[in-house]
């Protein structure tokens, strides 16, 4: 994979089905800290429900500088499950 493939990765994550989750295994594996190939890992593991798919999910929340962007691109995940939201409640005492 180059840089030029990584570009076009995460600009259309739609061509993660011309890549094998075991070629982006090998990647993330090279370059551990890189948060952007632990996305497309993510990403691929939900588009074909890979069974280490919550794993995936939990590393790339832990290597991501920004959650609320990374919430936001998974609602804009087409065709894929939904994410699974918790909902706090706090009420007011007066």
């Amino acid at each position: 994979m180059t840089a030029d493939d990584l570009s076009n990765y995460l600009n259309s994550p739609e061509q993660l089905m011309n890549i094998s989750i075991e070629e982006l295994t090998k990647w993330a594996n090279k370059y551990p800290y890189s948060q952007h190939l632990k996305y497309l890992l993510w990403r691929k593991a939900r588009q074909t429900d890979h069974p280490l798919e919550k794993t995936y999910e939990q590393s790339c929340a832990a290597y991501t500088y920004d959650r609320q962007h990374l919430f936001d691109l998974i609602q804009n995940f087409p065709n894929s499950k939904e994410p699974e939201v918790a909902t706090i409640i706090v009420e007011k005492k007066q």
